[in-house]
């Protein structure tokens, strides 16, 4: 009794096979490659070769097997006879004859609709009818009848065949049938695929499908329309919806003409009927705003998020958005049950509404008076809202990187966005992210949203970052805001479960200040807040809305979540820029006309204009050009020269206030300002190296008095006199100061706070410290060369070098970095820069030797353990890293970005070390990040990257990263190779350098990540495989020369590689490989790794043409026999020596060729064979005597031949 049978189904694209029992019950499926190239020639071999396969494989004899069922996506007749099927290539085919012989099993073949419908009618959803129609929709279109129970084949066995039934007389393209205009072009996937790039051809928009190459009917179908994205507006969606509806009503417009009532209709009545169809799309685009709006009206949240005032009106004016919002939403009561929480509250929202209606620089210390100075406006009045641009985030966007958004359109209606993304679902589980360059205005932003825009929606918290300790959860930092706010014990909980009135907005300020401020990276710091959001509606049943706002400098070290909606602030253009200096001028048009000064302007052609772009900047130019009209006089400006010279004026205003100041010289009174300049730049570096954004008043005391040995200062506090500090900072406006008190010596003495008004202050003054002391370094190191006397360095005599270059590493700081580059080429413009170099080399020579000799130790523990030092010290082989590495950016970054380091692999492997053992892999990916070290020799050229580089997840890439930039090509091979990095020039070149023999390992794991991301060509990947088996062998290698012959074999049985003329050669070159190279292997014979390498290249050699010298160099290998042959089983190498002699036949008249046949060959065969079947108990002996019958059969025909 038969107890199997095979079904098989051949597509266009695959062939799917399964094995079933006689019940109808499926035990096992598969499926394989279509290959249709040569008009499907080999489909009916490759679904044969699959069938016996299995059988072997589940040791299924013929006789259990009762047939093959076939079906093909064509007309196929009663005597199994196949007329035509176009997306095999076939024309005339007895597929059952065929199957039969290849197979030695009955074979039944039908249309694949009606072997279908005859199965849906067994065992699917047509069992229990006799009359079923089934239509398929894949590749093609087909289809089966049903009636009574019996297919209806048609004549030609293409009764069913619904996919070429006739639709469209205008159709200009062929089917594949022949024909035009059949179903099938339109409704199949191809026929969908085609549609669409017609359509997409005459698109000028950019659209999601674009993306798509190739496209696929998957990516049309699977094209979002539910519902609008977040970032997008409901004009443009319902634009998107209008074009949709258009293309899905004119095929219907297609099929409804080739209906046989449309013929039966009168003129007038196809019209009306015709008229009615066109409507169709704007109709159903009306419909779906009717159920907009109906939603909008009964569900108050929708009707905000949908904008619809936007809708029906242009706003005019820049500020869009934001006076308008109140009349948008309802006002809301304030109600609250907990009186503590409400309380706060509304202290949040007085407070907020104070902070901006004070000037925009506060002046209160500044003793300025409004007659006679500068009067600074409003910060709700001066605000100019930004333009911007949105997205929603993937995975592999890279957000500091400029190209990603310039894709994105240019948006002026950041308010109304904002609160409209706000009551979006996808917010109530992720943060909104507001990204700026530095002096952006994102604070201001934040703060605006509070007071003026979000206030009648949301009780708002803003939580300053610079201030918080990061390591805390977010409810602790909530409740360290609010404490250091007000200081009424009021807790996040307090507030979680008050049941208010209204949602809490809790805005996240200045995530790039907290990295900076706790020299970590804390790049899961956004799931941390999106995990917040989760736990509060979880644990208190509320929606908790958060807003974090980052320099975009920083952003891509953060591990942000998919469909994350995302905001760029955009720089001023000059629409703003003048809008900004309208309110500039209006405020202080007494103080023009009183000093004699011009308007305040920006000329659009001068570099300043680049400069005026930020919100700050522009500021600071404004203030600059307060002096005496001093822009109009210098419109050259960069960035670090106008910090200079507005910070120098402020000095010099401070100093003119003193009639001695004003009486001295004009170079005293410049080394005075210089001084000075000096003093507030030590503040900078007192924050940058304690890695705090504020100083106390007695930590710069002991800074100034340690680094310029000045007099011990304890006695001027205690006799309440100003403090230098006071003296120092007390009155710039950039400077922000809060009072507070510390006991010494059981009094209480004042030690106030100091702040930046803005971190882009302390960061140029810190890169100004750090430039004007290599300035002072290189003249004393200049000196002792000119001089003969560089054995005289001592780095224990340069203090201030110490301080500025051993305590903090440059890289933690990247604006800092950015700034010393650019300050250091306006810093030496006027001076020799060629000497300067030379004096840069001579002091790296130096020191790098002194670092790696160890001998440096004792002068930064001199410096470091001096009683006076107030700066923290941490192990001295931290602050040895810190210098040797701040040594090797310094040298990169000024006057250029890129540098070639000269130094022995012995010197940079000692330096590596260090680094790697004193800094964590946080600080060294912080470096990695914005440094990339390439080794050539003994060169190792460090670069410094313009822009951040992407977030790694995994964390081998972390190591490659580092590995990479610290130049350990060792490790970076090796890492390399593990992951397959993309880079195969650079990574093949530290495995080389470095003697390391996993070329064949890397190029594989490298080759795998080419094949899973489909970033590969035919020609390429053939190379790769090529070169990974040539270096398997060179490396003797046995696993991955095995995988080399592997992945061949599979690129080519599933046709994802071709072969032509290149292919063909290179595979070739991989069969003589193996029969050339055997010998040099020393094989485990107690594994069967020989065995599967002969057996799979058997395989290969089906798909190669062999010319009459490859054959004869193969045959002669194995004709004289390697020692090889003798040592394992003859048998396993049988079938590839047949699949030779195959060749050689097929080649039989070629000359020189016929004399490799000689019967004493045969002879030693015979008694190999014999050898194995003694030998072997599990080799069946009727295969064996198949396989040598074959043997001695293809010889006896290349006898015959010669």
């Amino acid at each position: 009794m038969k107890k199997y049978g095979f079904g098989v189904d051949v597509g266009g694209t695959t062939c799917k096979i399964g094995l079933f029992d006689m019940s109808g019950v499926i035990l096992e499926k598969w499926e394989i490659k279509t290959n249709t190239e040569n008009n499907g020639a080999s489909i009916l071999d490759d679904v044969a070769a699959s069938v016996l396969g299995k059988m072997e494989e589940k040791n299924i004899d013929k006789e259990d097997v009762q047939g093959i069922g076939l079906g093909v996506p064509g007309p196929v007749d009663n005597e199994g006879v196949v007329h035509k099927c176009v997306n095999l290539g076939w024309d005339v085919v007895n597929v059952e004859k065929e199957l039969e012989e290849k197979t030695g099993l009955f074979v039944k073949a039908g249309n694949d609709a009606n072997v279908a419908a005859l199965g849906e009618m067994w065992q699917g959803g047509g069992k229990g009818y006799q009359n079923v129609v089934m239509v398929t929709l894949g590749t093609g279109v087909g289809g089966g009848i049903i009636v009574g129970g019996k297919i209806i084949a048609g004549a030609n066995g293409a009764g069913g065949e619904l996919g070429h039934i006739h639709m469209d007389d205008e159709e200009t393209e062929c089917c594949g049938c022949g024909r035009k205009g059949c179903l099938e072009q339109y409704a199949s996937a191809t026929g969908i695929v085609r549609m669409a790039k017609k359509k997409l051809q005459t698109e000028t928009r950019t659209t999601k499908l674009t993306a798509f190459d190739p496209l696929t009917a998957k990516d049309i179908f699977e094209y979002d329309l539910s519902i609008p994205d977040p970032v997008e507006n409901l004009k443009d969606y319902l634009e998107q919806l209008q074009k949709f509806y258009e293309i899905l009503n004119k095929e219907f417009l297609q099929f409804y003409e080739k209906l046989s009532f449309f013929d039966a209709m009168n003129e007038e009545k196809r019209e009306h009927f015709l008229t009615i169809i066109r409507g169709l799309p704007a109709k159903a685009v009306e419909n779906y705003k009717k159920q907009y709006y109906q939603l909008a009206i009964n569900f108050n949240d929708f009707f905000v998020w949908t904008n619809i005032e936007e809708h029906k009106r242009i706003q005019k004016k820049l500020d869009v958005g934001f006076s308008e919002i109140a009349r948008l939403v309802s006002d809301y009561c304030e109600k609250s049950s907990n009186s503590k929480a409400r309380n706060t509250l509304e202290q949040y929202r007085k407070k907020y509404n104070s902070y901006v209606d004070t000037p925009v620089v506060d002046v209160s210390e500044m003793n300025f008076c409004s007659t006679d100075e500068i009067i600074f406006p409003n910060k709700r009045h001066i605000f100019v809202p930004q333009s911007f641009k949105a997205l929603t985030y993937k995975n592999d966007i890279h957000l500091e990187n400029r190209d990603t958004w310039k894709m994105c359109d240019e948006r002026d209606d950041i308010g109304k966005f904002v609160s409209d993304i706000l009551r979006h679902s996808v917010t109530g589980s992720l943060p909104l992210l507001i990204l700026g360059n530095p002096g952006a205005g994102k604070s201001l932003l934040c703060n605006m949203l509070a007071a003026q825009i979000l206030h009648h929606e949301y009780h708002v918290i803003i939580i300053k970052l610079r201030d918080t300790v990061a390591e805390q959860t977010i409810p602790q930092q909530i409740n360290q805001q609010i404490e250091r706010d007000f200081s009424n014990g009021c807790l996040w909980s307090d507030i979680a479960e008050s049941g208010l009135d209204k949602p809490i907005l809790i805005i996240f300020d200045g995530y790039d200040e907290l990295l900076q401020a706790s020299g970590r990276s804390y790049s899961d710091y956004l799931q941390r807040i999106a995990e917040f959001q989760k736990q509060q509606k979880d644990i208190y049943g509320i929606f908790v809305k958060c807003i974090v706002t980052s320099r975009i400098t920083l952003i891509d070290k953060a591990l942000i979540s998919n469909n994350s909606p995302v905001i760029m602030l955009s720089d001023f253009d000059e629409k703003r820029i003048n809008q900004w200096c309208k309110i500039w001028n209006e405020k202080n048009e007494d103080y023009f006309l009183q000093s004699n000064l011009e308007k305040f302007e920006v000329d659009s052609s001068s570099k300043v204009s680049e400069l005026a772009k930020q919100p700050l900047l522009l500021l600071m130019l404004a203030l600059y050009d307060s002096n005496d009209n001093a822009l109009k006089r210098n419109k050259d400006l960069n960035g670090t020269q106008l910090y200079d010279n507005l910070i120098r004026e402020f000095i010099s205003r401070e100093k003119r206030k003193d009639d001695g100041f004003r009486s001295l010289q004009v170079k005293e009174q410049e080394r005075i300002i210089n001084e000075e300049m000096i003093k507030i730049s030590i503040a900078a570096l007192g924050m940058y190296n304690r890695k705090m954004l504020y100083i106390r008043s007695n930590e710069l005391e002991k800074d100034l008095q340690f680094i310029l040995q000045e007099n011990n200062i304890y006695d001027v506090l205690k006799n309440n006199e100003l403090s230098e500090s006071d003296k120092l900072l007390g009155s710039f406006f950039f400077i922000h100061k809060s009072n507070s008190t510390d006991v010494i010596d059981r009094e209480k003495i004042p030690n106030a706070a100091y702040e930046f008004l803005h971190n882009t202050f302390g960061e140029f003054l810190t890169a100004n410290y750090i430039v004007t002391e290599m300035k002072n370094v290189l003249c004393w190191i200049h000196t002792l060369v000119e001089t003969n006397r560089k054995s005289q360095w001592k780095l224990c005599s340069q203090r201030a070098w110490v301080i500025c270059m051993a305590y903090a590493p440059l890289f933690s700081r990247p604006v800092v970095v950015q700034m010393i580059h650019e300050w250091a080429l306006g810093f030496f413009e006027d001076k020799n820069i060629a000497v300067f170099n030379e004096d840069l080399d001579n002091l790296l020579e130096i020191e790098i030797k002194n670092v790696v000799s160890g001998n440096i130790i004792f002068d930064l523990k001199e410096v470091m353990e001096e009683k006076s030092n107030p700066y923290y010290h941490d192990d001295l082989l931290k602050h040895l890293a810190i210098y040797s590495l701040n040594l090797v950016i310094i040298r990169t970054i000024v006057f250029d970005t890129k540098y070639e380091f000269k130094f022995s692999n012995e010197i940079w492997n000692k330096l590596l070390y260090i680094w790697k053992y004193a800094f964590s892999e946080d600080e060294l990916l912080n470096f990695a990040n914005q440094f990339t070290t390439n080794r050539v020799g003994d060169i190792y050229k460090v670069s410094c990257e313009k822009e951040g580089r992407n977030v790694l997840q995994s964390q081998m890439s972390k190591y490659l990263r580092i590995d990479s930039a610290v130049g350990d090509s060792v490790s970076y091979g090796i890492v390399g190779s593990l992951i397959g990095e993309n880079e195969p020039d650079k990574v093949m070149y530290a495995i080389d350098n470095n003697q390391l023999n996993i070329r064949a390992r890397y190029l594989w794991n490298y080759c795998l990540n080419v094949l899973a991301y489909y970033k590969y060509n035919k020609s390429k990947i053939i190379d790769i495989i090529c070169e990974i088996n040539e270096f398997s062998w060179k490396e003797q290698d046995v696993e991955y020369i095995l995988c080399s012959y592997i992945l061949i074999d599979d690129l080519l049985k599933n046709r994802i590689v071709t072969i032509n003329q290149h292919s063909n050669y290179k595979i070739i070159k991989i069969i003589m490989n193996l029969v050339e190279n055997i010998e040099h292997i020393n094989w485990d014979f107690r594994n069967e790794i020989p065995v599967l390498i002969f057996d799979i290249a058997s395989n290969i050699l089906d798909y190669v043409k062999l010319d009459d010298e490859d054959i004869e160099r193969i045959w002669r290998c194995l004709r004289w026999g390697h020692p090889i042959f003798f040592e394992f089983d003859f048998y396993y190498a049988l079938n590839f020596i047949n699949k030779i002699l195959k060749k050689v036949v097929m080649h039989g008249k070629s000359r020189r060729l016929r004399d490799l046949s000689e019967i004493r060959y045969i002879e030693e065969c015979m008694e190999r064979m014999m050898y194995t079947i003694r030998k072997k108990h599990n080799v069946s002996s009727t295969k064996l005597l198949e396989d040598l019958l074959e043997f001695v059969d293809n010889y006896v025909i290349l006898r015959l031949l010669g």
